[in-house]
């Protein structure tokens, strides 16, 4: 939602142009964001569904009709699409969109996801059969197949234009939604993402801030001061361990 709003998550450069040293969600639009999530819950507009690590409970709430919309990696797409051809749900149509984002957002999305590495102390041929792998996983072909199969955004945009790709998005737009909104992204510090060693400890504390506003009583304005203190310790653990 930062990188919607164009707005970075890090100092210098969201971590880009120098490591990053502390957290700048600390904003205006940081507040805008938590201001706006305990407002929606507390409304009643909105359903918490905890910290959803499976990413899965959110999509749950639909099935079950407990909620009409929500946000998720387009990873899950074409399991949904499968899911609703079953016949189990025949209530629900499935319909998608771009991420939501503050009002005047001029920023663009942060490309998520997994990642593949060869590892240095490996043996050469262990090494070698790596890279064949990874070349393989990223070729044109395998990855318009996995587009189709998945919906995830295809590495390569040549892939697009192969069979398994033009078919699967002429049998469902919902697939092209994605590829549409990070193709129209800006090219900034911001659409690009933190770059961030301790991520995971950084995400944990903005995540805990934001389940302890949903379920306490604990404004907004607090729960974000928290969430950049306790960022701000896991960066500086971090840089004094890293030179």
């Amino acid at each position: 939602m930062f990188s919607k709003a164009g707005a970075e998550f890090l100092n210098n450069g969201n971590g880009r142009e120098a490591r990053a040293t502390e957290a700048a969600f600390d904003s205006p639009q940081g507040l805008a964001i938590f201001t706006w999530w305990k407002d929606m819950v507390a409304s009643g507009l909105a359903l918490n569904v905890g910290r959803n690590p499976t990413g899965a409970d959110q999509i749950l709430a639909i099935a079950s009709q407990q909620a009409e919309m929500t946000i998720g990696s387009v990873s899950a797409l074409r399991a949904v699409v499968n899911l609703l051809q079953s016949g189990q749900y025949p209530d629900i149509e499935l319909g998608t969109g771009p991420l939501p984002t503050l009002p005047g957002g001029t920023g663009g999305v942060v490309v998520g996801g997994g990642a593949l590495y060869i590892m240095a102390s490996r043996p050469p041929e262990e090494q070698q059969a790596a890279w064949e792998y990874i070349k393989f996983l990223s070729s044109a072909e395998m990855q318009a197949e996995w587009f189709a199969g998945t919906g995830y955004i295809p590495t390569r945009v040549s892939s697009l234009d192969l069979p398994a790709a033009q078919e699967a998005v002429a049998q469902y737009p919902q697939f092209q939604v994605a590829v549409n909104q990070l193709a129209e992204s800006p090219t900034t510090t911001a659409a690009a993402g933190p770059l961030l060693g301790p991520y995971a400890q950084v995400r944990a504390a903005v995540a805990t801030a934001i389940e302890e506003m949903l379920l306490t009583e604990k404004d907004p304005a607090t729960a974000l001061a928290d969430a950049v203190a306790e960022a701000n310790k896991a960066i500086q653990a971090y840089n004094s361990r890293v030179q």
